[in-house]
């Protein structure tokens, strides 16, 4: 009986582990999505910006936009979102307000954040950006006081 049960619990371990979602995965599904808008900023881009001012490291944005999908398609989403639990990631902040949910994660490396993303759902749209850079916390924070 012991056996049964423990096998079962294991099955149950691996096939979360199977569905579990993380943010590469997110991105990768959520361009396959019917509706999906996406901008992108790679290198050369942030590049051409940098020449106009200070970029603080940022190497390259990407945003997805699921307004236009299928609303099973967002309703997915934010269950995904809701629920993301990706070990790479810290989460720095979540806040639920008048029905809009905000989750930002970051992903750091010796002291530089590497990659910023911010999940947003409401009820009728859902939008997903990844700011990837090598960017000091001391920058960041100068940048933002301006």
């Amino acid at each position: 009986m012991k056996r049964i049960l423990l096998t079962l619990a294991a099955i149950c371990l691996c096939s979360l582990a199977v569905d579990a979602q993380t943010v590469d995965r997110l991105f990768a599904d959520g361009v396959k999505e019917t509706g999906v808008e996406r901008v992108k900023i790679g290198k050369a881009g942030m590049w051409l910006a940098g020449l106009l001012g200070n970029t603080i490291g940022v190497k390259g944005i990407d945003v997805l936009e699921f307004g236009r999908c299928h609303p099973s398609v967002r309703e997915k989403l934010n269950r995904t979102i809701r629920s993301l639990n990706d070990p790479k990631y810290e989460l720095l902040m979540t806040a639920n307000d008048d029905g809009e949910y905000v989750r930002v994660l970051i992903r750091t490396k010796k002291g530089n954040i590497r990659e910023l993303v911010v999940l947003t759902t409401t009820a009728n749209d859902a939008t997903i950006v990844r700011i990837r850079g090598k960017i000091n916390l001391s920058d960041l924070k100068q940048f933002i006081s301006r």
